[in-house]
C-alpha cells in the first residue's frame, strides 16, 4: 500500500506517523509531501522541489504555495506517480488552490484535522466541502473537535469522521529519566531555576494565543503574595511570533518576579529536564488541540491549570487530574490555591502517568490510522 502524507515534514507528528506505519506494516510504503518547504520525502531519498514559503506575508504565502503546487504537479506527472492513500494533514488556507492535484494523485483520500486548525479556519472551511465529499476518512484527535464538526456540518459528514490520535515517543524519555533520578530539585539546578521556588511554566510557545502578556498582568495584581514563592518559565523556543517574545521581555525587564524566557532551541535532554523540573503549567490558549506538551506535562504530573474552554473532555472521561478555570481574570486565585495545596494536588495527580500512556503512546494509537489506510 503507498501513502502520501501532506502537511509540515518538520512537524515530529507526521514523520513519527510515517515511520510508525512502515515499521508496523512492512507492506506501506510512506512518502510525505510538504508544500511549506517544497519537499518531498521518500523511502529513494529527500528531495527539493520547490521552495520554502514565507510565512510572514499572507499573500507571499499564497503565491509560494500556489507556485509548489504547480512543481509538484509537474513532477508527479513526468514521473507518474500515484498513490492508494493521500492524507492531508492540517487543513489550511493553501489547500483551497490544490484540490485538483491532492484529489488526483491517489484513488482515496483523508482528511486529518489537528484541533486548532479546525478552530482557526472556521471563515472559510465551507470552500472545503469539496475536500470532505472526497474523503473517505475525516479523522480528530479527540472527540470534542469531532463533535464540533459534525454539528457544524450538520452531521452531513458524520458516517466519515474518526478519532485517530498520534502517539508521543518522548513520553518513553520522561520515563527513563524519571527512573533514573526523580528529585525536581536536582533537574531545576540543571535548567539554571532557583530550587527553592515552585516553578511555573506560562505557555509553550511564542503563538500570542498563550496569552502571555495578560497572564503576566494578571499575576501582577497579587504580586505581593506571589512574587516570593514562585519561579515564571517563558518556553519561547517555537513559534513565528518574535513581536511576542520582545513584548514579554518588555513586560518581565522590571517585573518583581524572577523569571527566564527560555528563547534558544531545546534539545531533548534540555525538554526532557524542563518538563521535569516545572511544578505548574499555564495552559490558558484560547483553542487547542489535546497537545504533546500537555500531555508530556500531566504524564510527569506537573499540576495543569487551564481552561474549560478548551476541547479536554476526554481528559475528564478518563480522570486525569487537573485544574480547570472558566474566566481568565480567575488565575492569580486559583493560583494562589494550588500553591497551598501543591503537596494534595501531586498526590491527586498519581494516576495520570498510566492514563496518558493509554492516550498517548503509539502501542495505543496505531492501529486507528492502520484502519483508515484498510477501509
Amino acid at each position: 500500500m503507498r501513502i502520501l502524507l501532506t502537511g509540515n515534514s518538520k512537524s515530529g507528528f507526521i514523520i513519527d506517523l510515517r515511520d510508525q506505519l512502515q515499521s508496523q506494516h512492512p507492506s506501506i510504503c510512506c512518502d510525505v509531501l510538504d508544500p511549506n518547504n517544497g519537499n518531498y520525502l521518500t523511502s529513494q531519498g529527500n528531495l527539493s522541489i520547490g521552495t520554502p514559503v514565507r510565512m510572514d506575508s499572507p499573500l507571499l504565502q499564497t503565491l509560494g504555495l500556489i507556485r509548489n503546487y504547480r512543481a509538484f504537479r509537474k513532477y508527479f506527472t513526468n514521473n507518474r506517480i500515484r498513490y492508494d492513500w493521500v492524507n492531508i494533514h492540517y487543513l489550511s488556507l493553501g489547500y483551497l488552490f490544490s484540490y485538483s492535484f491532492i484529489a488526483g494523485v491517489a484513488d482515496k483520500m483523508a482528511v486529518s484535522f489537528y484541533g486548532s486548525d479546525f478552530y482557526i479556519h472556521q471563515k472559510i472551511q465551507l470552500f472545503f466541502q469539496k475536500y470532505f465529499r472526497k474523503a473517505t476518512a475525516i479523522t480528530f484527535s479527540n472527540e470534542q473537535t469531532r463533535d464540533d464538526f459534525n454539528r457544524r456540518f450538520r452531521n452531513c459528514y458524520a458516517p466519515k469522521t474518526c478519532i485517530c490520535r498520534f502517539g508521543l515517543p518522548f513520553l518513553e524519555k520522561l520515563q527513563r529519566q524519571q527512573e533514573i533520578n526523580s528529585d525536581k530539585s536536582w533537574y531545576k539546578t540543571q535548567m539554571g531555576f532557583p530550587a527553592d521556588r515552585l516553578v511555573v511554566q506560562v505557555g509553550n510557545s511564542t503563538n500570542p494565543s498563550f496569552r502571555h502578556t495578560e497572564t503576566i498582568d494578571l499575576l501582577m495584581t497579587r504580586v505581593s503574595e506571589l512574587k516570593d514563592k514562585i519561579f515564571l518559565v517563558f518556553p519561547m523556543s517555537y513559534g513565528k511570533y518574535l513581536n511576542q517574545v520582545r513584548e514579554v521581555q518588555d513586560k518581565m525587564k522590571d517585573s518583581p518576579f524572577q523569571s527566564i524566557i527560555l528563547t534558544e532551541y531545546l534539545y531533548d535532554e534540555q525538554l526532557v529536564a524542563l518538563r521535569l523540573a516545572t511544578d505548574i503549567v499555564l495552559n490558558l490558549q484560547e483553542t487547542d488541540q489535546l497537545s504533546g506538551a500537555l500531555m508530556e506535562n500531566l504524564f510527569v504530573r506537573n499540576i495543569v491549570i487551564t481552561g474549560s474552554w478548551l476541547p479536554y473532555e476526554i481528559l475528564d472521561r478518563k480522570g486525569i487530574s487537573y485544574i480547570k478555570i472558566d474566566r481568565l481574570k480567575e488565575l492569580p486565585d486559583v493560583l494562589l490555591k494550588t500553591l497551598e495545596q501543591i503537596d494534595h494536588l501531586r498526590q491527586l495527580s498519581a494516576g495520570n502517568p498510566a492514563i496518558i500512556e493509554e492516550l498517548a503512546s503509539w502501542h495505543n494509537n496505531i492501529q486507528a490510522w492502520i484502519n483508515v489506510y484498510q477501509s
